[in-house]
């Protein structure tokens, strides 16, 4: 199979979106699939073809930045795919956007199928935006033509169905979670000392519990609370260290609060790493403290390293968490729940190490990257018959 995936943002734009597109688009061609990633040059510096692990991306000129560059860009990516119409026999689009709006307009026209994916549901989804973006009802019109749209998560397939998309048109495919080696008492050292080396400030002994949490430093990401949990919490735990990774419009407001909660010694903003495998080697428990649906692949990725983990109480972390036996679940936007929950599990490790093993199951039977890709090749093969 010849398959495009296009995408507005990919590598070395490196959130959990595009970390997700990579793995898939990598396993695909490792199945023998001819793969290309198509998306936009977001910095003219960038070479406009590239393989990453050994996928081939063309990047089309100019990006989505809003008003006239926005609508260059787009007309280049429907110049790209005219000129190679035959090219390709399947098309997968992240996302009910612009680029959804232009790939249905050239390649159905040619009998190329179409699949959308939307990875987001709630005010970050794909028809909120559609609800506010100009010419969005246009653009959904055109979008529920597609032959199929994979929903990435509960929210996401609700608000399809909600927003008039076919039942028989809508396909839930979780994303998948390459499942690491285990973690042990040798590897969490191990990955500690390698991170210190990268930044000192991330020096800790073996000995200090160390809690994660990872992801855009956004409004809902629920990290205010979690600061604010912390500030109680330390008086248990004063050897206790937070290690809140990744970068956002709210690093500095962030940085602001742990200052004048005087737990700048305490409390860590690294800022952003990838991969993120020696974070969850190094860690002893991750928290997912959003307090509206966003991403979740960091925490499938904690519960896979058999990390015992703690999500807020949202469709999105109920999914993945099944709440007393694979992890915990608390209300979201509670700094008393999350200050609980954080004392109930570095007090009990054997509980924390319970649950950790309990998720690691439940990801590798449910959640591996091997079964959402054959659920994916299983769609495209439906299709091209």
């Amino acid at each position: 199979m010849r398959l495009a995936i296009v995408t507005a943002r990919f590598w070395p734009l490196a959130g959990e979106p595009e970390s997700q597109l990579l793995s898939l688009a990598e396993q695909l061609r490792l199945a023998g699939h001819e793969v290309t990633v198509v998306t936009a040059a977001w910095d003219s510096a960038w070479p406009a073809r590239v393989l990453v692990r050994e996928v081939a991306v063309h990047r089309i000129r100019g990006a989505p930045h809003g008003g006239i560059r926005t609508v260059r860009y787009l007309f280049n990516v429907g110049r790209w795919f005219r000129e190679r119409k035959s090219d390709f026999d399947m098309a997968l689009v992240a996302g009910l956007r612009y680029e959804a709006y232009v790939a249905l307009g050239t390649l159905r026209a040619w009998g190329v199928p179409v699949v959308l994916q939307a990875d987001l549901g709630g005010p970050r989804g794909d028809l909120a935006w559609l609800r506010s973006a100009p010419f969005g009802n246009r653009v959904l019109r055109r979008c529920r033509q597609a032959e199929q749209i994979v929903a990435t998560s509960p929210l996401a397939e609700t608000e399809l169905l909600a927003a008039g998309f076919h039942r028989d048109r809508v396909t839930r495919i979780a994303p998948g979670v390459m499942l690491p080696a285990p973690r042990s008492p040798s590897s969490r050292i191990a990955a500690r000392r390698a991170l210190a080396d990268v930044n000192f400030d991330l020096r800790t002994s073996p000995e200090n519990p160390v809690v994660l949490a990872s992801g855009r430093l956004v409004p809902t990401s629920g990290l205010k609370e979690l600061i604010q949990a912390w500030s109680g919490m330390a008086t248990h735990f004063p050897t206790a260290r937070l290690w809140l990774t990744g970068d956002g419009p709210e690093r500095e407001r962030l940085w602001n609060l742990i200052g004048d909660l005087d737990l700048r010694s305490r409390i860590l903003l690294p800022g952003t790493f990838f991969p993120r495998e020696e974070l969850l080697q190094a860690a002893d428990l991750f928290i997912a403290p959003a307090t509206a649906d966003s991403p979740v692949a960091e925490l499938a990725q904690a519960l896979a390293q058999g990390l015992p983990c703690i999500a807020t109480d949202l469709p999105s972390h109920r999914d993945l968490i099944e709440a007393e036996s694979t992890g915990l679940v608390v209300n979201p936007g509670s700094p008393a729940a999350l200050e609980k929950a954080i004392c109930r599990l570095l007090a009990s490790p054997a509980e924390g190490v319970r649950m950790g093993a309990l998720a690691r199951q439940q990801v590798s039977q449910q959640r591996s990257l091997a079964r959402s890709v054959e659920q994916y090749l299983r769609l495209f093969e439906k299709l091209g018959r």
